[in-house]
């Protein structure tokens, strides 16, 4: 493993305070990480390469320095980093979120930027830096204060970061490099034969696409247009430096089956079930008709994951703007004036809390699907409160999946109503 190095200066508003042994950590991992002022501690912890005390404004702070091997954990981008932290806290604390996130520009990692995020925690609050190492490995700076730092501190805890971390490593090539291309192919491909196939690999604005298809170009082009299409839909702002979008279009069918099966958890029946999906950072189909609805599906569940940061929600959420975006209205709102006026369709309580549309106790893969889109739908499109809309979806997607509660508290909190008051407002918007 090559050497790496992070220097790593938070101030904590004692400049030139003196340096002593305690101040730098250096590790099997070639991470060096300097802290003036602040006081080493030990933790016995595999993940662990240091950790400090000390004080930002009014604030007591514990700062902790974690790596992550590539072996154990694989993350393509910071913000996976502070997600996997999240959702470990909620797991442990119950209804945990980050109430900002942001994307912070600086000499962060392989990537030139970090994900930053902070949030309330009992008695005070965290802040967490996220960011990759060698495309690999990863790390996170987490800062945990009591009482919560203010504003004001909080930023200057962000700016004592960005102006005093230095990572050394190779930066990773946002247009991926020809090796790294082929690497990657490699890897998701284990079925010889279709592995010796590829063709020249594809580069648009936005994705890489790999492929062993002819019809690679149309499909490229086809994909640009759904992310002008999504991003519209959803806005969100483009950063520079972001690593294409991986995208795998395999020749027939039975290539796609083995695909899937090797790279996202399915079997064969389920991989055989599907047309295409969206997993980690990546996008996987089969050349069959680059105008099926099922590429613009897939292609918002990928950005809604590495552009937008909401894999939250759950199932209904999830697929709810995957299906608003590969639906005609004219469809949904068939489906949804029949289920509203006929009182057939599955209770909100109930329904944000379904692990799975496609398969779930209440009612068909289809009609579920339709009743995510059409809420979508009105939420979106819709006269009552359309304006908070954009909050919604910033809050709803950040939650843990299928957690009726917390749910339940942001609708009250956006909106004014709870799921009961927001199925009411749903059944009549469809029943005009």
């Amino acid at each position: 493993m090559r050497q790496l190095g992070i220097v790593a200066g938070l101030l904590c508003l004692l400049a030139g305070a003196p340096r002593s042994a305690a101040d730098t950590v250096e590790t099997h991992s070639g991470i060096t990480l300097e802290l003036p002022g602040l006081s080493s501690r030990s933790i016995e912890h595999e993940q662990v390469k240091g950790a400090w005390t000390g004080t930002i404004g009014a604030s007591d702070v514990h700062v902790e320095l974690r790596v992550f091997s590539g072996e154990r954990f694989r993350f393509f981008q910071p913000g996976a980093v502070t997600r996997m932290l999240a959702a470990n806290r909620a797991e442990r604390e119950g209804g945990f979120r980050f109430a900002t996130r942001e994307l912070v520009d600086g000499p962060f990692g392989a990537e030139p930027f970090a994900s930053v995020c902070s949030g309330p925690i009992e008695g005070g609050s965290v802040l967490t830096f996220g960011g990759l190492l060698d495309g690999k490995s990863s790390y996170s700076i987490v800062i945990e204060a009591r009482p919560a730092l203010s504003d004001a501190d909080r930023k200057v805890a962000i700016a004592m970061v960005k102006n005093g971390i230095e990572v050394v490593c190779n930066p990773v090539d946002p247009r991926w490099t020809e090796k790294e291309a082929q690497a990657r192919w490699n890897a998701a491909v284990r079925d010889e034969a279709t592995r010796k196939g590829l063709r020249k690999v594809r580069r648009t604005k936005h994705y890489i696409i790999f492929t062993n298809s002819s019809g690679g170009a149309l499909f490229a082009k086809k994909m640009e247009q759904y992310y002008k299409t999504i991003q519209k839909t959803f806005p969100f702002a483009e950063r520079k430096a972001r690593r294409l979008m991986p995208v795998f279009l395999l020749r027939t069918r039975e290539e796609y089956v083995k695909f899937t099966v090797h790279n996202a958890r399915m079997n064969m029946a389920q991989a055989a079930a599907t047309k295409g999906h969206a997993f980690l950072d990546y996008y996987a189909t089969y050349y069959e008709s680059p105008n099926d609805p099922v590429h613009i599906h897939e292609a918002t569940h990928q950005i809604f994951k590495n552009r937008l940061h909401l894999d939250g929600g759950g199932s209904w959420f999830q697929e709810g703007v995957a299906e608003y975006m590969s639906t005609r209205r004219s469809a949904r709102k068939a489906w949804a004036r029949r289920a509203a006026r006929d009182d057939k369709h599955v209770g909100f309580r109930d329904f944000v809390t379904i692990r799975t549309l496609i398969a779930n106790p209440y009612t068909d893969g289809k009609s579920a699907y339709l009743q995510a889109a059409s809420l979508i739908d009105f939420l979106r499109d819709g006269k009552w409160q359309r304006d908070k809309f954009p909050a919604f979806l910033e809050e709803i997607g950040t939650l843990r999946r299928a957690d009726a509660d917390a749910i339940e508290a942001k609708l009250k909190a956006i909106y004014g109503t709870e799921l009961q008051g927001l199925e009411e407002a749903w059944q009549k918007h469809w029943k005009r």
